[in-house]
């Protein structure tokens, strides 16, 4: 039998590996507390710290191999500087975990509590770290070796369409 601790570790171990793919294409689904939901696309090259979100407003950010962060907004560029790469919007926390807040460290707002595997998801549970009764899960799929969905009381965000 398969301890609970094995099964996050396990899974965390494919957090750790969040460079393992080349490249990265797909749409996040992002829905907020009031329900509204966002697609947005997302190319992605994790290796080399590289990518790029489009929103459906026609704004987008991007962050290119040279370390130069840019934020368009209908094609006009209104922010164009370095950004050190452990910085990354929210949206991209499931290509880019060790950015997101997740681990229990002091500036993160969640720990994680526990984890079970069902075929090849592991679904980690997570503590708000000030409010321990508010919990969230991320979803790790193994097939894909990444980190697939996150969800809070508050709002989700899902990967779909991965390529």
């Amino acid at each position: 039998m398969t301890s609970e601790t094995s099964v996050l570790l396990e899974a965390i171990s494919v957090l750790m590996d969040w460079d393992y793919h080349p490249e990265v294409r797909a749409t996040l689904r992002s829905v907020a507390g009031n329900g509204t939901t966002i697609l947005t696309s997302i190319v992605a090259l994790p290796s080399a710290e590289t990518w790029t979100i489009t929103y459906p407003d026609d704004s987008a950010e991007r962050r290119d191999a040279d370390g130069i962060y840019t934020l368009r907004l209908r094609g006009a560029v209104v922010e164009s500087s370095p950004r050190d790469p452990r910085r990354v919007p929210p949206a991209l926390w499931l290509i880019f975990p060790m950015t997101a807040l997740i681990w229990g460290r002091p500036r993160d707002g969640w720990k994680m509590i526990g984890a079970v595997r069902t075929g090849n998801l592991t679904e980690i549970s997570l503590e708000h770290v000030e409010h321990p009764d508010v919990l969230a899960q991320l979803t790790v799929d193994h097939d894909q070796r990444m980190a697939t969905k996150f969800v809070t009381p508050f709002d989700s965000m899902e990967l779909l369409n991965i390529g």
